[in-house]
């Protein structure tokens, strides 16, 4: 099962994904799962193909990252961080799954980072790491855009981070206990293969990630978590590479779907 948030004939839905058909749900947002069983509208059903694909969360979700999450990712000779590296990014940042994203024009480092993402399904503080799970309401994909030459101007990563319109989520919302422990990310530009990792290579497991930062905040309903990438992203090759406008990127993670977006100038 999976939950899609859409646009249809100038109205926005959530809707639950059946093959290459999605049936309306009684619910304001993906929150709204959690609260209730809403029931499909059979009737009212869509083909996938005729519905713009939205980012699943709502303008009242946080989005927090997690930088050097990937053993595979980690410089030759740096040891795996004891604590993880968090920053932020806004519901500015998000597009749906086939949006273009919009490269900055100050910036000639613009990058790629496939990543899995969390969506929170249940309030919570101070969650223990053995139950975190019971707070998920399941995952997707997201391409943590990140924009190298600001990045570098400060230890923080906000103004690398937070562009707008510059991260695809989607395209839909899949259980997490549907989604293998070697489940495979991968990212694509113009059909080349450039990160192809396991997410049974995450420093910092799920559960791990949730209880930590529901540590110093409160976890609300809708609340993403971008687990980190693999290796493989531009700004770590030899030479560094890119992205380019008129380029597609697609990121894919095995049992969820992928999100595929041109490069258009921003």
């Amino acid at each position: 099962m999976a939950y899609a948030r859409y646009e249809y004939s100038g109205e926005v839905s959530v809707g639950w994904r059946r093959d290459t058909t999605i049936f309306p749900l009684d619910a304001g947002s993906v929150g709204d799962l959690r609260r209730g069983s809403p029931q499909p509208e059979h009737s009212r059903s869509v083909p996938t193909a005729d519905v713009r694909l939205l980012p699943p969360v709502t303008d009242t979700s946080r989005i927090i990252g997690v930088g050097m999450n990937y053993y595979d990712a980690l410089p030759v000779g740096v040891a795996a961080p004891a604590y993880p590296v968090f920053f932020t990014k806004f519901v500015s940042c998000l597009i749906g799954a086939y949006d273009p994203i919009e490269m900055p024009s100050e910036s000639v480092a613009v990058d790629a980072e496939g990543e899995l993402a969390i969506v929170i399904g249940r309030r919570g503080r101070r969650i223990p790491e053995s139950s975190a799970i019971d707070h998920v309401l399941g995952c997707t994909v997201t391409n943590d855009v990140t924009v190298r030459d600001f990045q570098s101007l400060s230890a923080q990563w906000l103004q690398g981070k937070a562009w707008d319109s510059t991260t695809p989520l989607g395209p839909w919302i899949v259980p997490y206990e549907d989604i293998s422990p070697d489940a495979r990310i991968r990212t694509m530009i113009d059909g080349v293969l450039v990160q192809d990792g396991c997410i049974d290579q995450m420093i910092f497991s799920v559960p791990k990630l949730i209880s930590l930062i529901s540590t110093f905040m409160t976890l609300e309903v809708g609340d993403v978590i971008l687990t980190g990438t693999p290796a493989g992203n531009g700004h770590n090759r030899t030479p560094r590479v890119y992205l380019t406008e008129g380029q597609t990127i697609e990121v894919s993670i095995d049992g969820i779907g992928s999100v595929r977006n041109v490069v258009t100038a921003g």
